[in-house]
Parts: C-alpha cells; structure tokens; sequence
C-alpha cells in the first residue's frame, strides 16, 4: 500500500476522523510530505499567499503576498503523520490531495519544531520555490490584483451576492488595491459608496478587535500596518493607536467596545449600555466568549438595512446579552 501526509498543528494523534471543510466531509491528505508541511501552517488564506506548480518535474511555488505573511503562518510547531491510502480517493479538489470519508488509523508522526526553518530546508534542497514578499513569480500580479477576481468567482460558486464587504479583507491587506475594487465595484453596478482611506483605519481597528477577542484567529496586525504605511505614511499613528488596544485589561476592553457601540448607536439608552457593561464587567468567563457575544450583536446592527425597525429591538436585545 502507498503512503500518504497529513500536516497538523496537533501533537499525539492517532485517528484522524472526517471533517468539514472546503470540499465536504473528509479526512485530508497528499502524497507529498513537502505539501503537508505547507498545510500544517497555524494560518493563511489566497490573501496571504500563493501555493502552485505548473508540472509534477517542478518544486511547489510558494509565493508570499503580504509582508512577513510567513513569518506569521508558519511560526508553528507541526507533527507530519504517515498513512495508509488504502481508504483514499482523488476527488480533484484543485491539489495534489486526497480524501477519505471514512476515519483513519495514523502509522507514524514526525514532529517538527518550527515550519518555516523545515520550509526554508525544503527551499534550500529544491522541493520548494519560495518566493519571499515582493518576490513573486510572473503568473503573480505585482499588486495581487488577481484576487479581485478570486474573490468574485468565490461568491459566485457559494450564491452569495457581491457588496462592498465582500472586498474589505483584500483591501485592508492590499490597500493599493483600493481604487482597482472601486474600479470593480463600479463595473458590477454597486451602488455603494467606493472605498477611502479612512476606511482602512475602521477596518484596521475592527481586525484589532478581533484579535483582541480572539487570539487563534490571526489577523496579521503587522502585515497591515506595513502595507498601509508604505502608501499612507500619514496614517501611521492612528493605526499604532488602535493597535495599543492589545494591552488594554480585560476590563477596559469591554468598556471601550460598549463605548464606540453606544456612539457608533446612538438610539441605544446609554443607560442600556451601562447595564450590559456592569454585567460583563463582573462576568468570570474569558474574553473570548464575551467579546463573541457583543461581536455578534454588533454585526446584527450593522447588518440590518431596515434600521427604523431595529431601533426598537436594541434594547431588548441588548439586555438579552
């Protein structure tokens, strides 16, 4: 029987089981090691980078498309599991890997300290072609502006309409892209209004927030805050500042985020807002799971076109929190 790789951030396994993901319900692998140490990654998506080759003659392209996009997804530990393929189908999920929908028995775990340093080995033995940021290759747009497009077909393949938001993450990461979306948005017929500068810094401070809340979810804070600076060198301080919401305490956290809500919303009772601050205030559980019910309240408002009739539900929801 052949062998075949899985890459995971977590140690000791010995069964993997089927889950959800891109393509269905499966247990994922590939017949390249190289590319299981790739996958292992903690983070990264198409924003991040670009993962190709044209022939099976050639080493995987890994194209870096944000700075220190690598140093942030590979600063990880990993354990490469050997399987059977005894279970495993080639479904062409668009890479070298296969699927499984039934659990699978690990056969062996190499644990690996840090994936980039076993990245940059593979590169420097010529399994890997590593494209270091803003090295790329020439089927890369020098201003990644081949994700405008990904993007589109994204929403398109999962029936979801294409708005202003759909292009927020490409343009926070890619802020050069900004008059190219409005540009898009334009061709599409939105009727929105086109993206500026300033909203760069409410999205910046929105990615702060998260990861503040959130920690797993890597929000690539510095990546960003390079990217915006090389083109708006003048919006510099302001992004600093909001980054120094990371060493607020927990307790100033929640009061800040209830404040810009209680702004941002005025037809919300300020004395609401003081009530659901009082009861957080004194809530024992983690930042996580409180930050992931205001988080999701926020969103409600913000999504709700038909605001006349929401205002009157604000405070019953709120109080609900």
């Amino acid at each position: 029987m052949g062998k075949l790789y899985h890459g995971s951030s977590k140690k000791g396994i010995t069964r993997l089981e089927p889950h959800n993901s891109t393509h269905g319900n499966y247990v994922y692998a590939t017949p390249y090691k190289e590319l299981a140490i790739i996958f292992s990654k903690k983070c990264g998506d198409d924003c991040t980078y670009a993962l190709y080759r044209n022939s099976d003659d050639e080493p995987w392209q890994l194209v870096e498309r944000i700075p220190e996009a690598f140093n942030t997804m590979f600063h990880n530990s990993a354990s490469i599991y050997t399987l059977d393929d005894a279970t495993f189908q080639d479904i062409h999920t668009g890479f070298a890997e296969v699927v499984s929908e039934v659990g699978v028995n690990i056969e062996s775990e190499e644990f690996i300290e840090n994936v980039y340093d076993k990245i940059k080995k593979l590169a420097d033995e010529g399994k890997i072609q590593l494209y270091i940021y803003p090295n790329r290759p020439e089927r890369i747009p020098l201003d990644n502006s081949d994700l405008i497009e990904k993007q589109i077909k994204h929403n398109q393949r999962n029936n979801t309409p294409i708005t202003k938001s759909s292009f927020e993450r490409i343009v926070l990461l890619h802020p050069y892209l900004i008059n190219k979306v409005n540009q898009k948005m334009s061709e599409l017929g939105l009727v929105e209004e086109p993206y500026k500068k300033e909203d760069l810094i409410n999205l910046f401070s929105n990615a702060v927030m998260i990861q503040a809340f959130f920690p797993e979810k890597e929000q690539y804070l510095k990546s960003i805050i390079i990217s915006i600076s090389n083109i708006y060198p003048e919006l510099l301080p302001i992004l600093n500042e909001k980054l120094s919401f990371l060493d607020k305490t927990k307790e100033e956290k929640i009061s800040y985020i209830l404040d810009e809500l209680s702004h941002k919303f005025k037809d919300i009772p300020i004395e609401l807002i003081q009530q659901v601050k009082e009861k957080y205030l004194a809530d024992n559980r983690n930042i996580s799971e409180i930050g992931k019910e205001i988080i999701d309240f926020v969103r409600k408002i913000m999504l709700t076109d038909e605001n006349t009739q929401i205002i009157n539900k604000k405070s019953e929801t709120i109080v609900k929190l």
